[in-house]
C-alpha cells in the first residue's frame, strides 16, 4: 500500500513545534519559583560614572521573615537582580560564603574595591544596603527607563522583592518604592508589610513623572 507524501505545510509546522519545544526546554528556570516576600521601602539608584560602568545603589530596604522561614546569609549564595517592566535588566551573584559575619551574627557584609553589600539584622528586621559597581547594565537604557523597576534579593532559595518607579536625572536614575509585591504559595498568608498605593509611597515629583511617562 502506497503512502501519500506529507504536505510541505505540515512539515513546516512540525519543525516549528519541535523548535519551540527545544527552546522551552533550554529556557532558564524562574529565579523565584517559591514566590517572593516583600522587600519594603528603601531607595534604588543607577548612578552614571565617568570612565566606569554605571553603579547600582540600593539603600535601606527592609524585610521581615515569615514564621518558619530561616536564612543563612553567611553560607548561602546571594543574588541581586533587576527587572524593568517584567524584563530582566541585570543579575549579579555572590557565591555562598561571600558574606562575612560579625561576632553577634547581626551584620553580614561583602566588600570589594568597587562593590559592597550588607545585611543588618536588628529587632526581627533585616536591612539591605548595596553598592554594586560590577553589574552588567548593557541591557538598560538610562535615558529611556521602564515605567517600573523590580529589585529582587535572593538568599539561598528565598526571594525578597520590591517595585520602584524611576525618573532620569543628570547623575543617572533615581527610583522610589511604590509598594510591595504579591506573594505566592504558602507565603500569601504573610502580610506584615503594608501595601501602599503609588501616590502614598512616592514623593510627588516621582508620581508626576511616572504619570507623564505612562500617558505619553
Amino acid at each position: 500500500m502506497s503512502r501519500e507524501p506529507i504536505p510541505t505545510t505540515w512539515k513546516a509546522l512540525a519543525a516549528l513545534l519541535v523548535l519551540g519545544a527545544v527552546r522551552s526546554a533550554a529556557a532558564a528556570p524562574p529565579l523565584c519559583p517559591k514566590g517572593e516576600v516583600t522587600l519594603a521601602g528603601g531607595k534604588l539608584r543607577i548612578v552614571a560614572r565617568h570612565g566606569a560602568p554605571p553603579r547600582v545603589s540600593s539603600t535601606r530596604a527592609t524585610f521581615v521573615l515569615p514564621v518558619g522561614l530561616t536564612i543563612a546569609p553567611a553560607s548561602e549564595a546571594i543574588v541581586v537582580a533587576l527587572e524593568g517592566d517584567r524584563e530582566t535588566i541585570a543579575t549579579t551573584t555572590l557565591p555562598a560564603g561571600s558574606l562575612g559575619v560579625d561576632g553577634k551574627s547581626r551584620r553580614f557584609a561583602y566588600r570589594t574595591p568597587d562593590s559592597a553589600l550588607s545585611l543588618t539584622h536588628l529587632r526581627g528586621t533585616y536591612r539591605l544596603n548595596a553598592r554594586l559597581g560590577d553589574v552588567d547594565l548593557s541591557a538598560f537604557d538610562v535615558a529611556q527607563p521602564p515605567h517600573f523597576v523590580k529589585q529582587i534579593l535572593k538568599i539561598g532559595d528565598d526571594c525578597f522583592s520590591a517595585v520602584y518607579t524611576c525618573v532620569t536625572k543628570s547623575s543617572g536614575l533615581a527610583c522610589a518604592h511604590v509598594g510591595s509585591c504579591p506573594m505566592a504559595g504558602a507565603r500569601v498568608a504573610f502580610r506584615a508589610a503594608l501595601v501602599l498605593s503609588s501616590k502614598q509611597a512616592c514623593p510627588s515629583r516621582f508620581w508626576r513623572k511616572a504619570t507623564t511617562t505612562a500617558s505619553s
